[in-house]
């Protein structure tokens, strides 16, 4: 059982399931991330990477709730360094997002609010010969902040069981850059498919 597994297992477990109209879901799926680079011979795009996380949605009412998680999110992107020279860097962190949740239907939400990051470590970057032209690991910052809006969809199975498919959109706000005279902002776009209970 890896780090990342047994950390989101803790969350799944600590998460209040006193309410009757909570849910819980365990989700999976792909990160469409991307970095802004404020150094100008760095041309970055974005790169497909992985994501998943446990997440819970508590209802205050029949249409508005609160939508929270703890999420496994590979950030970073692909760059180019002039005219030859490009290279991937992957910045995995662990986010957690609360977002105020509208329903427009049974089956249909749209949420905004704000997620904190904070580094899962392993930061790589593949393309170069040596990694000199990457910004390097140990220029990443330990957090990281910014909003967050969602689109869910439930669709129920039984009267506790439904399937879920969310996509979740994180702007960083924060600086991620550790090195003097750069500025670095995370984005991702998290498509996830999931299994949810009903309490």
């Amino acid at each position: 059982m890896n780090k990342q597994f047994k950390i989101l297992l803790m969350a799944a477990l600590m998460m209040p399931l006193t309410s009757s109209a909570a849910d819980i879901y365990f989700a999976g799926g792909i990160s469409q991330a991307s970095q802004s680079n404020s150094v100008s011979a760095v041309a970055t795009s974005t790169k497909s990477y992985t994501g998943y996380g446990v997440l819970g949605g508590f209802m205050l009412s029949s249409e508005f709730g609160i939508n929270t998680g703890f999420l496994y999110t590979e950030m970073g992107g692909h760059n180019n360094v002039g005219a030859t020279t490009s290279f991937d860097e992957k910045a995995p962190y662990y986010t957690i997002p609360i977002m105020a949740e509208w329903w427009f239907s049974p089956n249909f939400g749209l949420g905004g609010g704000l997620y904190y990051g904070f580094s899962a470590g392993n930061i790589t970057d593949t393309g170069t010969s040596n990694g000199s032209n990457s910004f390097g690991a140990a220029n990443y910052a330990n957090s990281d902040y910014g909003l967050a809006v969602n689109g869910q969809f439930a669709y129920p199975v039984t009267e506790s069981f439904k399937l879920t498919a969310e996509a979740i959109w994180e702007y960083g706000l924060a600086n991620v850059s550790t090195a003097n005279n750069v500025t670095l902002n995370n984005y991702s776009i998290l498509g996830l498919v999931g299994v949810g209970y009903h309490f």
